[in-house]
């Protein structure tokens, strides 16, 4: 099991995560809840890694991303989110994350 903790602590791009979430499922079966939710979070840790986010934290909704001593805003509020089951708050997580990206690229 730690052997596959490492490999995904190592993983350096969503691909290689995706490969590992497969190798998993073609290895151990369907993946408990806790299995998928750290691949989940090892795709938010590289799309933060590409906005250059220190942190990210969550309170009463609010998502607090810093960066360079700031917090990122959306419009002129920190962005929210929308669900409340953590699943889903993962996977919205990562899509708002990768539309900040977006946004950034596209400001350029």
């Amino acid at each position: 099991r730690l052997d596959q903790y490492r490999a995904l602590a190592a993983a350096a791009t969503p691909h290689e995560v995706r490969a590992l979430r497969a190798q998993w499922r073609d290895r151990f079966g369907a993946l408990p809840a806790p299995a998928e939710r750290l691949a989940s979070l090892a795709l938010i840790r590289l799309a933060a890694a590409e906005l250059g986010a220190q942190s990210i934290e969550v309170r009463q909704g609010r998502v607090m991303i810093s960066r360079g001593g700031d917090y990122m805003m959306s419009g002129h509020q920190l962005p929210r989110l929308k669900a409340a089951e953590l699943d889903a708050a993962l996977a919205e997580l990562l899509a708002m994350l990768k539309k900040l990206r977006r946004e950034e690229k596209s400001a350029v």
